[in-house]
């Protein structure tokens, strides 16, 4: 089987110097297969589109491959809505970075929820779902991102960096970079 990964951004794209691109970058100079779509109309996002353009994505992703998910802020929440019906069959790990809160005001981020993924089989082998949180992100409060805990993630990090984008200090993210390839322990993890 081959490593794999997909990289899906949130509201407002992931610019040049966000964490996300740094990361497609570096996965790619270390000659590994990375997708990274660009979400359509990603300042004004309706879900129906990105879930079809995630939908596409994955009509290029075969079934040899073991895939890691990498998803920030609404990304995280796409992915949910897209595994509602079940985890696609390559998926092995997905980390979710900084997902916004389901009460947050957005009127783009209410459009994608409310989410109900009871459908999911959680004893589907793969090796884990891994949230990293902030305890000052403007987009969840710690107690809103206790949301995500009766959806089944193994495992929460909690960070005190903001939303964890570059205006909190992550272009550039090693410790990512080494999760991803050297599956390393999330104790590991230092913040940024």
């Amino acid at each position: 089987m081959t490593e794999s990964y997909l990289i899906l951004h949130g509201l407002g794209g992931s610019g040049p110097t966000h964490w996300q691109t740094w990361l497609y970058h570096e996965l790619v100079k270390a000659g590994k297969t990375v997708y990274y779509p660009t979400l359509p109309q990603y300042e004004r996002p309706q879900l129906s589109s990105w879930v079809n353009e995630l939908d596409r994505t994955f009509q290029k992703i075969t079934i040899d491959e073991k895939l890691t998910v990498i998803a920030h802020s609404l990304g995280c929440i796409l992915w949910l809505q897209y595994i509602k019906e079940g985890l696609p069959e390559m998926v092995d790990r997905v980390l979710l970075v900084a997902p916004p809160s389901p009460n947050h005001e957005h009127a783009c981020i209410q459009g994608f929820f409310p989410l109900d993924i009871k459908g999911i089989d959680k004893n589907k082998p793969f090796n884990h779902t891994l949230q990293i949180q902030s305890t000052n992100d403007p987009y969840c409060s710690v107690e809103d991102s206790q949301y995500f805990k009766h959806l089944g993630l193994s495992q929460m990090i909690m960070l005190n960096k903001g939303h964890i984008n570059v205006e909190s200090g992550f272009g550039p993210w090693p410790w990512m970079l080494d999760y991803c390839l050297n599956k390393q322990e999330v104790t590991m993890m230092k913040e940024g």
